[in-house]
Order: structure tokens, then C-alpha cells, then sequence
């Protein structure tokens, strides 16, 4: 049993696990408690040396422990540290930052305590292991929290095969100085590598039934080597085998703007001009629905990062759980958002790219931080809205302007053109994708019944 103190004359004192209860004072004469996995937090005052019940709030997630300052509330759930006003209005959410958040103390808000009580702002420790796919280093106690993640890790006895940064880790063979953050790697990453294409073939996706050419706008890529497509006026999402045969498709009651993978069989499709997402699954080789979520705004562009949805609509970007529950709202005031569109999200979820139209035929690229805050703002020309944006698994940055013929490689920060990594004589860009399990580039392009197939070097 632990104890601590809240006001000079009231202690909270933590009991078992069952039972646990975290302290928040909010005023001096007013405390909430919460109850761990419940979602209600209790308000309770000191009224005249009596305890008395102010209100309850309920909120759409289980409370783990919280903290108060000037006005808001944080509180943390498993993986997530939330911020909240007292009336429980949601401001940011920082899901899957950190490995499992249990308390934060009272006297400050500015660090959470971990399993080992480590501070965010002290948690530096030795390199133990480096992902090839995420692009980043990891310390012995992260490694359990890196299941999500199908990528090849590297050890120490590889430690040749590590990217240098700062320090020459090729001379190091029994031990390393590179140093990583502790439960929540993404600081350290490797230059860049730019995506050249060779020789490309075109592979017919028109199928019996199509009634006008082929214009696909989004292309996502099964843990099989399957490729789902979306083909906009034909209102269809097209099935493809590894031969690039179209095997089967899903007809969509509109047409289909935005798609992303979600799983290694499971993608989510927004349709035009709509408030719903269809969540479309690969069983057997067929396309089946598996549910369709409903918001209460519109969609046009969608990412996934761990179990999250970012929602482009307008001047707003929004972040959503998969099952439909808020996180947060990012708004003009603070992203500068004004016709938002395409999204993508960093492969560690520090970053998020959207579209943004400012003209007819140019816009700027917006790169943002977790936060909301801007990172970068890059005007691109020749874009046909919306334009096609793509996020390899390495964290190359890849965007299409048709008009301009051309699929750009950017900087992962948003305010560089780094490669014209394909320029068309006659093929209009809409999509793209790269596979990092088959070295390929797909394109997909408006009014034209072939994608096309890009072997890289």
C-alpha cells in the first residue's frame, strides 16, 4: 500500500490493483479521483470538513492515473496520455508515444512515469537494436513493445549493418554508444534513400462491367503481395493477384477518393462526398465488407498509424480510433489548413502530411508534427485535386502531380523536392505505391485502363 498527500489534510492512498485509486487535486478545496479501468473520474469537494460529490465525467476511454494543471486534465490509458479540460472537452491526445503510461504525479504535468519511473526528459539509453523497416534504434526495454512492427531487426552482433549517426558504429564490435530514447525511439534515422526506377511494364486492370476508363486513385498492398486498387468512376476496388490480374472486386455505392491500409488484409475506402468508410477485407482471394464506420463530418483523404484514423475535411484534419471515437481535431488556426486532402503519416507517427489545395492546379504540401504544429509548407505544381500521396514503409515521401506528368520523391520534413522519381511523355499520375517486399513502384493514372509497374534499383 502507497500513500500520498493532497492537501494538508486529506492523503490518497492506493490500494490493490482492483482497487486502485489516483488523487487529482483540481482546486484547493476541490479533488477528483479515478478509478482505474472505469472511464469515469469523480469530483469530489471538501464542503465545511465534509466530502461531498461535485459531478461525474464520463469519458469515452479507461482512466489509468492524471494529473491538473491551470484548467486541464491529463490522463493517461495504457499507450495514450490525453488532455482534457475539466468539462471533459478532448484538446490532443498523445497515443503510442509511449510504451504504458500508469501515472503522472501531481506536482507537474511535464513527465509521465513509466513501468520504471523514469523520466520522459531522462529516459536515454544504450542502443540494443536497430529496425530496418521503422528506420530506427531501440533499447532492451522497448523491444517488447515492438510486436506491431513485421520489419528486420538488427542486434548487436549485426552492428555493422547499422546506419552511422554521430558516432562510427562500424568500429564498434562488442558494444555501442549510440544512444536512443528509451519507450519512444524516432530520433535518430537514416538519411533519405532515393527511389530510382528502371524499366517499367503496364498491366490492364479494365474488367467486363467498367463503364469508362480506368482512373486509379489509390493503391494499398497486401501482407500476401496482393494489390487492392480503387478505380474512381467505375466505383469499384479492384482486387489484383501477384500476377497483376484483377481477381475480384467490391462495387461502392459512390466513387472512391481516399484509401489505406489498416492490416495485412484490411483496408479502409472513403467515397465521395461522404461520412461513412468502409472498411473492406481480403479473405481467400474475394473482397468482403467487414463494417462500415459512420462520422459526423465528411471525408476526403484517410491514413492509418496504429490504430488510428486521420480524417482530412475541408480546413479541418481529424483523428479518430478505427472504431469511430475522437481523439482529436486539428483546425486552421493552428495547421493552416484550407482545402485538405491526401494524408499520410510518418512510419513513427511524428509526422503527418496532407495535401492542401490553394489553387486550381498547385498546392501546398503541409507537414505536421503530433501535435498539429507546422513543420514545413511546400507549394507543388501541377496537381489534380486530390492528389495522390504516399508514404513508403522506410518513410520516403512520395506525391503525384499529374499536370506536370511527374510522381516526386520530397524530404521526410515536408520542405524539400528531393527526385522526379518517374516523368511520363503521356500518363497522368494519380497514385502511387512502393513495395518495400518487392522493390516495385506502382502508378496508377487517370483515364487509362493499365497501371504501371516500376522495377527499382
Amino acid at each position: 500500500m502507497s500513500m500520498s498527500s493532497i492537501v494538508s489534510s486529506l492523503v490518497a492512498v492506493i490500494t490493490s490493483k482492483r482497487n486502485e485509486i489516483h488523487f487529482i487535486r483540481v482546486k484547493r478545496s476541490e479533488i477528483h479521483f479515478i478509478i482505474v479501468k472505469t472511464s469515469d473520474i469523480h469530483f469530489i469537494r471538501v464542503t465545511n470538513g465534509r466530502l461531498v460529490q461535485d459531478r461525474i465525467l464520463n469519458l469515452q476511454h479507461k482512466c489509468g492515473g492524471g494529473a491538473h494543471h491551470q484548467g486541464n486534465l491529463y490522463i493517461t490509458s495504457g499507450t495514450a496520455l490525453y488532455q482534457y479540460t475539466v468539462d471533459g472537452t478532448l484538446l490532443r491526445s498523445y497515443s503510442g508515444q509511449f510504451s504504458y503510461v500508469h501515472h503522472i504525479p501531481n506536482k507537474s504535468v511535464r513527465w509521465a512515469e513509466m513501468d520504471g519511473g523514469q523520466k520522459l526528459e531522462d529516459r536515454y539509453t544504450e542502443a540494443e537494436f536497430y529496425c530496418q523497416k521503422c528506420c530506427k534504434f531501440f533499447c532492451t526495454n522497448c523491444e517488447e513493445y515492438h510486436t506491431y512492427c513485421e520489419g528486420n531487426t538488427l542486434g548487436k552482433k549485426d552492428i555493422s549493418q547499422w546506419p552511422q549517426n554521430n558516432v562510427d558504429a562500424q568500429e564498434q564490435s562488442s558494444s555501442s554508444d549510440q544512444l536512443v530514447e528509451e519507450c519512444q525511439p524516432g530520433a535518430v534515422s537514416k538519411p533519405d534513400p532515393i527511389i530510382i526506377v528502371k524499366r517499367s511494364k503496364k498491366f490492364n486492370v479494365h474488367i467486363k462491367g467498367d463503364s469508362f476508363k480506368c482512373y486509379i486513385n489509390g493503391i494499398c498492398e497486401t501482407s500476401n503481395g496482393e494489390l487492392l486498387i480503387t478505380d474512381h468512376w467505375n466505383r469499384k476496388v479492384k482486387l489484383l493477384n501477384k500476377t497483376y490480374k484483377v481477381v475480384d472486386h467490391y462495387e461502392l455505392p459512390n466513387n472512391p477518393v481516399s484509401m489505406c491500409s489498416i492490416d495485412s488484409s484490411l483496408v479502409a475506402v472513403i467515397t465521395l462526398e461522404s461520412s461513412e468508410i468502409y472498411f473492406i477485407r481480403v479473405t481467400n482471394g474475394r473482397l468482403v465488407q467487414d463494417r462500415i464506420l459512420k462520422l459526423q463530418n465528411n471525408c476526403l483523404g484517410i491514413a492509418h498509424h496504429h490504430g488510428n484514423l486521420f480524417i482530412t475535411s475541408g480546413t479541418v484534419l481529424y483523428q479518430y480510433t478505427v472504431y469511430g471515437t475522437l481523439l482529436s481535431k486539428l483546425t486552421d488556426d493552428t495547421s493552416g489548413l484550407s482545402e485538405s486532402s491526401s494524408c499520410g503519416v510518418s512510419p513513427d507517427g511524428e509526422k503527418i502530411y496532407v495535401a492542401n489545395k490553394t489553387t486550381k492546379l498547385r498546392g501546398d504540401l503541409v507537414t505536421l508534427s503530433r501535435d498539429g504544429m507546422v513543420i514545413s509548407k511546400l507549394t507543388v505544381a501541377g496537381w489534380l485535386y486530390p492528389p495522390g500521396l504516399h508514404v513508403t514503409d522506410s518513410g520516403q515521401v512520395l506525391i503525384c502531380a499529374p499536370y506536370s506528368k511527374q510522381i516526386l520523391q520530397m524530404g521526410r520534413d515536408g520542405g524539400q523536392k528531393l527526385e522526379v522519381v518517374v516523368k511520363s511523355k503521356n500518363k497522368l499520375p494519380l497514385s502511387v505505391f512502393f513495395s518495400k517486399r518487392t522493390g516495385l513502384l506502382i502508378m496508377g493514372a487517370s483515364h487509362n485502363n493499365n497501371i504501371m509497374v516500376f522495377k527499382t534499383q
